[in-house]
């Protein structure tokens, strides 16, 4: 486990979550980062009061907006939430953005359907998307997916290229990815003139919710430390 040489104070970071998921995704994340000292807010995102069938990307970006509103955040975004991290920058004085296996805007590769029924699905489902994690974390993430609008992921693979940010920038990137192509992260670095982290032999998930999860997580600080120290 890395020893962090220095840490921020009032510093926070706020972490939004991907397709399907919650802020739960990021429990062997959040404690590297408290080390780092930072205030962790993981975000749940709520569907719409229309319903989830009705719910689309704005109104989760208005949720990462309202609760990173009062602060001068980093943000750190998973897959769908790191979609919505690149756009929230353009509202939020945002001190660094974090994108861990980024869902590329405007290059998703398939249509979805209005929502995508997760929760209760197979629970082999689950392990063969978490080759890497113990059967734990297995079960922990198999008792929590949820369903999930289609539309939100539709309207991201609709969205025009997001411009660079002007804040520091990473992208951690799964070499084996099944879900978005490591070759498409890494586009996306580049097109974002970000840094990156490449995770060796790594499905979508690793970075998050297997045993390599708290490593990435702690490289993911030294880097913020270096960039915000």
């Amino acid at each position: 486990m890395s020893q962090h040489s220095q840490t921020l104070s009032n510093a926070t970071a706020l972490m939004i979550h991907g397709a399907g998921g919650g802020g739960w995704e990021f429990r062997f994340w959040e404690p590297a980062f408290v080390r780092g000292g930072f205030d962790v807010l993981a975000l749940d995102l709520a569907a719409s009061p229309l319903g989830l069938e009705n719910t689309n990307l704005n109104d989760y970006l208005e949720q990462a907006i309202m609760l990173g509103s009062s602060r001068r955040p980093v943000l750190v975004g998973a897959s769908m939430g790191a979609a919505i991290a690149m756009l929230a920058v353009g509202w939020l004085d945002v001190r660094a953005l974090i994108l861990v296996v980024p869902a590329v805007p405007g290059e998703l590769e398939r249509t979805y359907p209005q929502v995508i029924r997760w929760a209760g699905g197979a629970y082999s489902d689950t392990v063969a998307s978490m080759p890497e994690a113990d059967d734990e974390t297995v079960l922990f993430a198999h008792e929590r997916w949820r369903d999930e609008s289609g539309r939100v992921l539709n309207e991201i693979s609709m969205l025009a290229e997001i411009p660079a940010p002007r804040c520091p920038t990473l992208v951690i990137v799964a070499e084996d990815d099944e879900v978005v192509s490591a070759d498409r992260q890494l586009e996306l670095a580049d097109r974002l003139r970000a840094d990156r982290i490449i995770i060796p032999a790594a499905s979508h998930l690793a970075p998050l919710l297997s045993r390599r999860a708290a490593g990435v997580a702690e490289a993911a600080v030294d880097w913020l430390l270096r960039n915000l120290g």
